[in-house]
């Protein structure tokens, strides 16, 4: 008897080693989802921001090739693009040499 008593006193003790590793393992689980999560969140934020980013690029795009074409036209309509003196020039370069 007194040797199943102590069988006993040591199935116990393995079970609270046991139960103790299982407390452990769910506890690094759990830190290592948390560190997941986050890193997640900041993935999708950042990816949020570089969408925002394409489209703000896109749209400057967009805006500048209308501009562009507003200039080639007002250049048209003052006669740049047919004057010997302005041919080739930028805008930029127009409008400091009338200065």
């Amino acid at each position: 008897m007194a040797s199943s008593g102590k069988s006993d006193k040591l199935s116990k003790f393995e079970m609270l080693k046991l139960l103790e590793n299982c407390r452990k393992e769910r506890d690094d689980a759990l830190q290592r989802e948390s560190v997941l999560k986050e890193k997640l969140r900041q993935y999708e934020t950042r990816m949020r921001s570089s969408e925002a980013q394409r489209q703000k690029l896109k749209t400057l795009m967009a805006e500048t090739k209308e501009l562009k074409k507003q200039v080639k036209t007002l250049r048209t309509e003052i006669g740049l693009e047919n004057s010997p003196s302005f041919n080739g020039k930028t805008t930029k370069d127009v409008v400091n040499d009338l200065l």
